[in-house]
């Protein structure tokens, strides 16, 4: 072989293997905003939430960042803590749930291979860890209605298996099985729907050997159901609320004695109720105080020294601590201690009994509640210590370690931690404050057993992980740093411009990036539940509707001080629009369902209501200029409002008369230095397009064509666009407008006959909009239009056939369209060989792709994947993430399936004239750039390429002797690259 010519040949290969390299790099990249790698150890339980515990070995789930979420065991030390089986191999999660010890076994929940619910089992070993049956089959129209509820009685696992399957009838299924363990043991008790026609079955308790639990019975209501295993012997207990339907819904089902205590409404209030079993021995207690056990939580009554104490609720007293000794049968229900004197309530909860003494919370929700304790007399009820007065105090996990209280605790100051309590002031401490600061470290399923308590806690290194304690700070510490490869979530959203080339989003805190990983920072401020650009800032609400600003830097973001703008107990905020010169936040009451506007410029004094009794329907708030654009409506008119910033100037514009009243003023859209809308049109009894200037005169129907209801407006190429009916064929179609009468007209009938296309999800853009239609031939696809119709065409039928696509998240860089398709991110030029799913490697095993959003050129958007959880992707909107062709030699390169585009060298090696040809289906414009390997650039030039074979031709007596190459991109879109060798 000519060594010359081997040469030539290797370097041509080099330069083939360089330029696909070059090619293949990604354009994306993800910033891993949440770099903690947490294990999470959790045991999410029906009745509690607590580790289960067998011969001093603890169970629970977790994720090690290997092998998904999985059933681990521990007994306290790094050495012993271990995953016990790797139940769904690989990365995929089992998550295994409901952890429950009966006898010498562990019972639980779990997701196979096939991600089939199963029951399991478990002696502590990997060998005898072992699945029984399938609790839930997989289908696409199968709900898991509850939780299982496994209950122990007497050796015995009882557990519901209930799911919803809308491919059946009845498709709700609710069954009682029990099972001993093994494979033959596990069976069916009764199928309670065909048995009872039940549903909604729960709260299981073993009560002197038996089963009892409730469920509803659409005759009956929710009653209190008992059972010894057998078909025969699963029966109602007691109708206890006779009234047809209504049901007596039992609840805090407590076994106490050999009896079962619990709560339920006979129709004439809650009471006090005691069963044995049977109808006869079911009755409510005496309770001439007329006091209704009460609570949210459904958790069983707690017993002190054979004594019930709850919640309980009287019209004199409140809700305060209540006590029913069952000693004597005529014993009655009564008042331990009014702690909030008179009919205001106290709201004890979370009560738990310590070694003889009940501590309990006492406090609304949490909020500023307090700690105290009682002996179940007045005079021993007392208050242990209020440990935030006035602030927010959130108790939560009480439980008895040892004699003391142990208990998670958290305020405004040092967040979540966990503290001890030995029932007095000072003896309530904070045992370590793992994680500094708010939000803390959130310490959770607290179990002691065996002198060892052990609880899942987070900190600022290793994020959720093991730890236990022995009630002193030195002796709280880490347990196993289980997960060193998976990070958490940060699940970004909310992008936001803001100065110097950044974004501001939301992810656990307020944000800000220079898309780069060193450049992600936290720079305060919760996060963002509504935000809005106002000279040269972001001003946001975080979600209790405190309003804040930034900059964009830490020093810059702070919370304006005024008083939240609403209260969120009362009210909601539903928008927040920025005006050339104010910022405007809509609210609506619950109560009033009536309409708030405020307004401010960012300061105190520039922040305050302008209307409080707007009537319903507040819809679409709309910036033009100084002024913002508003609907409401009342019973006789749809009324247009608008207002430049002061209580006088917020006026109704025009009020629309109409024959129906439902949302009349819709879709305010700023269009030409104009606004126009949706309303009711009496001259074609239906919705129309209407326009205004802002004045009563100005305020009218551009052209009395029927606009959908649902229609979106969106703008390309000078021209609005929207869905209205055409008047041929009857058929709701797409429409534009230069917003003349003239001027707006159909642009095309995309769905020919009387059918509609359905237009949804328009997508502005430069030249060119992007929408969601059914042409009838393809189902619902993307199609673009430039607002004429030989402009207007489907773009792609990524679906074959009739079914259509389903296709979300849709945005747009110009005229390049960014959306998603069953979960996988796409991109789109308008034409179908450029409408494909984005190829970029980091994309492999993305999943969950959203908040698709295009800021300077770039795209944001959130994706997960297990390594790193939901996180942000950042990538130019104008390069191409796809490889361009590359063409050596004389191979030709073509889009051989349409024949729409090829290109070919003639000559090669070149002498004094490069000449290839291009050919395309159709006329256009192409670009053609020769450059050297260097990257410097020889010919740059336009040339009209006409429909069939081209021959183009270009001097290269000057060129040195290398490698060059030709790149062809046409206005089509098409883009080649030829490499040449002189």
């Amino acid at each position: 072989m000519n060594k010359l010519y081997f040469l030539k040949a290797m370097l041509l290969l080099i330069v083939d293997i360089t330029i696909f390299s070059l090619i293949q790099a990604q354009n994306l990249h993800v910033i891993d905003v949440n770099k903690i790698k947490n294990s999470n150890p959790s045991n999410f339980q029906s009745s509690t939430q607590e580790f289960a515990e067998l011969n001093g070995i603890f169970y629970f789930s977790a994720d090690d960042g290997i092998h998904g979420n999985e059933l681990w065991s521990s007994n306290g030390t790094n050495a012993t803590t271990q995953l016990l089986k790797d139940i769904a191999p690989g990365t995929t999660s089992s998550n295994p749930r409901d952890i429950t010890t009966v006898g010498n076994r562990i019972y639980f929940t779990a997701y196979n291979e096939g991600q089939v619910l199963q029951l399991w089992t478990s002696d502590g070993t990997d060998a005898g860890t072992q699945s029984l049956i399938d609790l839930v089959p997989t289908g696409p129209n199968i709900y898991q209605a509850s939780d299982p509820y496994f209950t122990n009685v007497n050796g015995t696992l009882y557990f519901f298996i209930s799911y919803d399957n809308f491919n059946v009838d009845p498709y709700y299924i609710n069954q009682l099985w029990k099972t001993d363990g093994m494979a033959e043991g596990t069976q069916m008790v009764i199928d309670l729907v065909s048995a009872f026609n039940a549903n909604y079955v729960g709260n299981l308790i073993n009560s002197n050997g038996r089963l009892f639990f409730t469920q509803y019975v659409s005759e009956l209501g929710t009653e209190l159901y008992t059972s010894d295993g057998s078909p025969q012997g699963t029966t109602i207990v007691s109708d206890i609320n006779p009234n047809p339907y209504a049901g007596s819904n039992p609840s805090h089902l407590t076994s106490l004695n050999g009896l079962l205590y619990f709560s339920a409404d006979d129709g004439s209030g809650n009471k006090l109720w005691v069963s044995d079993g049977t109808a006869t021995g079911t009755y409510a207690v005496p309770n001439s105080n007329n006091i209704m056990p009460s609570g949210f939580d459904n958790s069983p009554f707690t017993i002190l020294d054979n004594v019930l104490f709850f919640q309980g609720n009287t019209d004199a007293s409140g809700i305060e601590l209540c006590k029913y000794d069952p000693s004597n049968a005529t014993n009655e229900v009564q008042l331990v201690k009014d702690i909030a004197p008179g009919a205001n309530s106290s709201y004890p909860a979370s009560i738990t009994n310590v070694n003889g003494v009940l501590f309990f919370t006492v406090g609304p929700s949490g909020e500023d509640a307090a700690l105290w304790k009682s002996d179940g007399t007045d005079a021993g009820t007392m208050l242990v210590k209020d440990i935030n007065p006035g602030g927010e105090n959130i108790y939560s996990n009480l439980i008895n370690v040892n004699g003391s209280l142990f208990f998670s605790y958290g305020n405004d100051e040092l967040g979540n931690e966990l503290w001890k309590s030995d029932g007095t002031t000072a003896g309530t401490i904070l045992v370590k404050d793992i994680f500094s600061g708010p939000p803390g470290s959130f310490p959770q399923f607290l179990t002691y057993k065996n002198g060892l308590l052990l609880f899942a806690a987070t900190d600022a290194k290793k994020g959720s992980e093991l730890w236990k304690s022995d009630g002193t700070e030195s002796g709280t510490t880490l347990v196993k740093d289980i997960n060193q490869t998976s990070t958490a979530s940060s699940y970004p959203y909310g992008f936001a411009a803001i100065n110097n080339n950044k974004v501001i989003f939301s992810a656990g805190g307020l944000y800000v990036t220079n898309n780069t990983d060193a450049g992600t920072k936290k720079i305060g401020a919760p996060d963002i539940s509504y935000q809005v650009n106002f000279k040269n800032k972001i001003y946001l609400l975080d979600y209790s509707y405190q309003l804040w600003q930034t900059n964009g830097t830490k020093e810059g973001t702070s919370a304006i001080p005024i008083p939240s703008i609403v209260d969120p107990s009362t009210e909601y905020v539903t928008n927040m629009v920025a005006t050339e010169s104010l910022i405007y936040i809509v609210s609506s009451n619950f109560a009033t369902n009536q309409s708030s506007l405020w307004r401010t410029d960012g300061t105190p004094e520039g922040t305050y209501v302008l209307k409080t009794d707007l009537t319903p329907g507040f819809e679409f708030p709309t910036a033009l200029g100084n002024t913002l654009f508003f609907g409401t409506y009342n019973e006789a008119h749809g009324v247009l409002w608008k207002t430049d910033g002061t209580v006088a100037g917020t006026v109704v514009v025009k009020g629309i008369t109409q024959e129906f009243s439902y949302y009349p003023v819709l879709n305010i859209y700023n269009f030409k230095g104009r606004i126009y809308f949706v309303s009711y049109a009496p001259e074609i009894n239906n919705y129309s397009l209407w326009t205004s200037d802002g004045t009563e005169a100005g305020t009218k129907v551009l052209k009395p064509v029927g606009v959908d209801f649902y229609s979106q407006f969106a703008q390309a190429n000078g021209k609005l666009f929207f869905y209205a009916l055409n008047a041929v064929s009857k058929g709701y179609e797409l429409f534009a407008s230069d917003g003349t009468p003239r001027g707006t007209r159909l642009v095309k009938d995309i769905n020919k006959g009387a059918a509609s296309s359905t237009v949804r999800s328009p997508v502005s853009g430069d030249t060119l909009i992007y929408f969601i239609a059914d042409d009838g031939k393809h189902g619902a696809e993307l199609w673009k239009s430039n607002g004429t119709k030989e402009g207007t065409s489907l773009v792609k039928n990524i679906t074959p056939g009739i079914n259509g696509t389903n296709i979300y998240q849709m945005v747009n860089a110009g005229n390049k369209l960014f959306f998603t398709v069953n979960d996988t991110l796409w991109q789109s030029d308008g034409t179908k060989i450029n409408t494909h799913p984005v190829k970029d490697d980091l994309l492999k095993g993305v999943t969950q792709i959203g908040n698709l959003a295009v800021i300077d050129g770039k795209v944001y958007f959130s994706g997960y994947t297990y390594h790193l959880g939901q996180e942000l992707y950042v990538g130019s909107a104008s390069g191409d993430f796809a490889p361009v062709s590359l063409v050596t030699n004389n191979t030709l390169i073509s889009n051989p399936s349409e024949n729409e585009f090829a290109a070919k060298l003639l000559t090669n090696p070149v002498t004094d004239q490069l000449k290839f040809t291009v050919s395309v289906k159709m006329q256009q414009e192409a670009r053609i750039i020769i450059t050297d390997l260097s990257g410097r650039v020889l010919t740059s030039a336009k040339q009209i390429l006409s429909a069939g074979i081209n021959t183009l031709s270009y001097s290269s007596s000057s060129w040195a002797k290398g490698i060059y190459l030709i790149n062809i991109e046409t206005s089509g879109k098409f883009n080649a690259t030829l490499k040449a060798l002189k």
